[in-house]
């Protein structure tokens, strides 16, 4: 994980109990005294042999193991002769013939577990304690053994779902892209497209928003970058409008990464508004600047110094705002330090640009990312 700050808590939908408590396992009575070794012979099945469930109930072996357990100094029956109940998450019990005890039976097998209702082992259905959200304003919670999901809660007030959790919407995660769109991004532009679009879409609760430079298409594009907004601002189910400008618009013009970085950073009202809390920019560029520190065309290491020279303060002036960048390059095969200093003065623990070199890798960065950052909203 990359350690991103957190100004806002989750919470859960009203059911928020992690203990076993929540299960409503009856406990067993492990009075060690009262340990009685189990005769083979009067368990069942052939010669003494444990019966063997079907194949797919989830369990190895429901035959005994090696001890009975009864309860201390208890006169009388402690349970209903041949009764279920789960010990724990994967191990069901059975109550003796004689309703004295309990038996432990074997555990369930991978990708089964004991179901609290039944106490047999049953298909997990989904992972127990794991959350989701089924729109803006809808929490579901796994149950803890697995069995199912409960009932759908709604977010209280103005709270909205994100990652699971109901949060104030002022915790919701604000990630804008900015993307190179440069002449040389022509072959890899389709690919950007999908995975931008991907990630947008398999991640509801965050709201996304769309950037590129330099800001207009066309032959005289060049190192423009004067927009007075965002691309596609900031907003919730992003995917739809954000792949329709990609339909619309193609590579064009040169590289202003400095120009983009500094329009950025004297935008940020503009872009995530009065509040810029759990804002971030994902920076994604196939080269090196090619419209600042022009007198250095002809040194190539002079002129990244400059420009990295000139990017430090602006980087550093976003981050102080509360707005924090990560940096991919995608096939990017310019100097190093003019991401360098953009990752290493974001605000993250990034120290250097991630590399992605397909759709693929690009996909999965993508991910990474916004997997961090839902993780520390």
């Amino acid at each position: 994980m990359l350690g991103l700050g957190s100004g806002c808590g989750g919470s859960g939908g009203g059911k928020g109990d992690d203990s076993w408590a929540a299960l409503d396992f009856a406990p067993l009575d492990l009075g060690a005294e009262d340990v009685v070794m189990r005769e083979v012979g009067e368990l069942g099945g052939v010669d003494g042999m444990p019966e063997v469930v079907e194949e797919d109930s989830g369990e190895v072996d429901s035959g005994p193991v090696e001890e009975v357990v009864v309860g201390p100094d208890i006169s009388g029956q402690v349970c209903e002769p041949g009764a279920r109940q789960c010990k724990n998450m994967l191990t069901p019990a059975e109550c003796t013939s004689d309703g004295m005890g309990w038996i432990e039976l074997n555990p369930c097998s991978e990708g089964y577990s004991c179901y609290a209702e039944t106490g047999t082992c049953g298909k997990k259905v989904c992972e127990p304690g794991s959350r989701k959200c089924l729109d803006g304003k809808t929490v579901q919670k796994c149950r803890y053994d697995g069995s199912g999901w409960d009932e759908p809660e709604v977010c209280a007030g103005e709270s909205l779902c994100a990652n699971g959790f109901c949060v104030s919407p002022n915790c919701l995660p604000k990630v804008m892209f900015l993307v190179d769109r440069s002449t040389s991004m022509s072959p890899n532009w389709q690919s950007v497209r999908t995975s931008i679009t991907k990630v947008v879409n398999q991640n509801q609760g965050i709201q996304f928003g769309l950037t590129v430079f330099p800001n207009e298409g066309g032959f005289f594009a060049g190192c423009k970058m004067d927009p007075t907004s965002p691309h596609v601002p900031l907003q919730d189910n992003a995917g739809p409008a954000i792949d329709g400008w990609f339909e619309e618009n193609k590579p064009a013009g040169s590289t202003p990464l400095y120009t983009a970085m500094n329009w950025v950073t004297d935008n940020v009202g503009v872009i995530w508004g009065s509040s810029p809390q759990s804002s971030y920019l994902v920076l994604l560029s196939d080269g090196e600047d090619t419209c600042t520190c022009s007198q250095y065309d002809d040194e190539p290491e002079k002129r990244a110094e400059c420009v990295a020279e000139k990017l430090e303060p602006v980087v550093k002036g976003l981050t102080q705002q509360g707005v924090k960048t990560f940096v991919i390059g995608y096939a990017y095969s310019g100097p190093d330090i003019e991401l360098n200093v953009i990752a290493q003065n974001g605000g993250t623990d990034q120290d250097e640009w991630i590399y992605a070199g397909d759709e693929a890798t690009l996909t999965e960065a993508f991910g990474q990312l916004i997997s961090d950052i839902k993780f520390c909203m």
